[in-house]
Formats: C-alpha cells, sequence, structure tokens
C-alpha cells in the first residue's frame, strides 16, 4: 500500500484564479521535501480554475463543484477526499513563506495536546493581521471590533491579541486562529466534527477552535511560521458590503446560539439593533454635513451598509429567512 502523504492541504476557491495561482506556487516552493497532497474545490465560480490547474499543476486535485454549498460544506467535502494525517486549511488567498508549513508540522508533532494550529498572518503590505489570533467572542467583543479600537488598544483581553505581541518568539496557547490557515492532526478534525455546515461562511473558523478546546485540546499561535493573507486587511477593518456585513453577523447570532443560548443570541440581535441605529443617525449627521461640500459618495455606502445590518437585526431581511430555512 502506498504510506499516505505527510500533510494534505486544502484550498477553497471561490472566483480567485489568480489567487489560487500565488498559493499554489508558494506552497511548491517551500514544501520540497515533503510528501504533500494538495486539494483545491470550486464552489461553483468556474472561473478557469480547473483548467488552470491542469495546465500549470497536474499533481493538484481538483473538484468542481456545481453549486455553491458555502465554504464549511466545501471545506469538509474536500477533507473527505484527503489522506494526509495532517491537515492545513488554506484560503486561496494566501502566499506561504518558506519553511511556514515545515514549522507547523514540527508544533503539531512536538505536541501531543495540539489542537487547531495557526500562523502569523501578514497583510499584502506586510503589516501584521491582528485577527490571526482571536479570543472566543461575546457581545461586547463583536459590537465594538474595529481597526481604530485594536490599533488603539492592542493588548485588551477582550481582543485576544496579546501574544501577537508579548510572544513574537514563542509558540503561544490563544482561544482561536483565523481559518485563513488552520492545521490540525486528521483525528482531531473528525473528533471536532469538522466545520460546522450551519454556517455558510464567518465564524466556523473560531466554532472549531472552541469544539477543539472542549476536547481538552489546544490551540496554538505559532509567530514564526509566516504566511501572507491578501484579503484580510479589508476584513480587519470591517470595510464590508451590505450582504457580507448582514452574513457576517447571521454567523455570529448562530455562534451565540449554538454555543450560548437562544437567550443570548437574541440579546446579540437586539444589541445590533442599537448599534445600526446609532451609525446611522451619525451618518445621517455627517451625510447633512457632507452635502455642504459635496462629499457624500463613501457615506452612501456606508449608511446602506448599517440599513442592510439594521434590516437583519429587525428580522426584515427575506434572504437571511431563506438562508435559515435551509
Amino acid at each position: 500500500m502506498t504510506p499516505p502523504p505527510d500533510l494534505s492541504v486544502i484550498i477553497v476557491n471561490w472566483n480567485s484564479v489568480e489567487f489560487v495561482r500565488e498559493c499554489l506556487n508558494s506552497i511548491n516552493s517551500t514544501v520540497q521535501d515533503l510528501k504533500v497532497e494538495t486539494i483545491v474545490i470550486d464552489n461553483a465560480s468556474h472561473d478557469g480554475c480547473g483548467e488552470m490547474i491542469a495546465s500549470e499543476f497536474p499533481e493538484v486535485h481538483f473538484i468542481q463543484n456545481e453549486t455553491n454549498s458555502g465554504f464549511s460544506a466545501a471545506n469538509n467535502q474536500a477533507f473527505m477526499n484527503s489522506s494526509g494525517e495532517l491537515v492545513l486549511f488554506l484560503n486561496p488567498d494566501t502566499e506561504v513563506f518558506k519553511g511556514a508549513i515545515r514549522r507547523m508540522l514540527e508544533v503539531v508533532k512536538a505536541t501531543p495536546d495540539a489542537g487547531i494550529i495557526g500562523a502569523r498572518l501578514l497583510n499584502s503590505d506586510g503589516t501584521l493581521q491582528t485577527s490571526c489570533v482571536q479570543k472566543f467572542p461575546s457581545i461586547w467583543g463583536v459590537l465594538l471590533d474595529s481597526a481604530f479600537l485594536r490599533m488603539l488598544l492592542p493588548r485588551l483581553s477582550l481582543w485576544g491579541m496579546r501574544p501577537l505581541f508579548d510572544n513574537t518568539d514563542t509558540v503561544v496557547e490563544v482561544d482561536a486562529v483565523s481559518g485563513a490557515c488552520q492545521m490540525m492532526r486528521r483525528d482531531v478534525f473528525l473528533r471536532a466534527h469538522m466545520y460546522s455546515t450551519s454556517y455558510f461562511m464567518y465564524v466556523e473558523d473560531v466554532d472549531l477552535c472552541l469544539r477543539a478546546r472542549r476536547l481538552g485540546l489546544t490551540n496554538l499561535y505559532v509567530p514564526d511560521a509566516v504566511v501572507v493573507h491578501h484579503g484580510g486587511k479589508s476584513s480587519e477593518g470591517r470595510e464590508e458590503t451590505g450582504r457580507s456585513a448582514v452574513l457576517m453577523r447571521e454567523s455570529w447570532r448562530r455562534y451565540f446560539e449554538k454555543n450560548r443560548s437562544v437567550r443570548y443570541a437574541r440579546a446579540f440581535q437586539s444589541a445590533v439593533v442599537v448599534q445600526a441605529t446609532i451609525r446611522l443617525v451619525l451618518i445621517s449627521t455627517a451625510m447633512f454635513g457632507g452635502k455642504l461640500f459635496g462629499k457624500t459618495g463613501t457615506l452612501t455606502l456606508i449608511k446602506r451598509k448599517w440599513v442592510a445590518v439594521l434590516r437583519w437585526a429587525l428580522g426584515l431581511d427575506p434572504w437571511v429567512r431563506r438562508l435559515r430555512a435551509n
């Protein structure tokens, strides 16, 4: 029988063919001495990813889905087609620095109770991506999360970011690591029941880390394993469209309902009503002043987002009702 690979790398693609190309190149440049199985699964984007892989990376296993089943479901599907005893889930818009994968492998193998392992994530401009480690969320943690407050109070326990600044050279235990780069043993993923398909997108990574912790395992941040996450800067600043903002909050609501209580989830939704209302009042006031100087374009987009968030919080969004029905 053929021995299993040292590692299975899984990438979910959705309209990111150019990012996938660079991601695969970075993997190949750093794992020459390892037996690695790479699986790319396309969630019905049909963006030419399959043709690109067949031409440039024939060793990569490509799966084409005809419907978009969501990020969690696609990762689980690819995992069931993998065979490595260790698995690395990567976002398509990542590039792995030399030595990062081997370093994460070393940490997993040296830590019998290792749960989910995460790397040091950088933005495209080389700045630190502070969301690469996270604290298990609370209502206040979600409502107050912003790039400005993270920059102002980086060591505040609300964010769980202290290891990024106090443990720059040491592997350290954290609550959760970003789903842009998560490594674990195969049996850990199975024991934690894989990514929860109750999330279409967002928060499934934190939910998995919580379930690993509840198994008595230790989630670890590895600062000397470095990965660039090109899409991370906008998500850190929450520069969302209305749809992604709604989907993010719906995922948090589901997280709270699953892991706290229905009452806590409802309290979160009510708190978002207050938050969105205050934001809209402030934005409308700013827009009134902006009209005097002919500058309202950006504020219009921001207002549109917060109107969508308020509609979600009030239960008025038919798209979310359909999503919950599924």
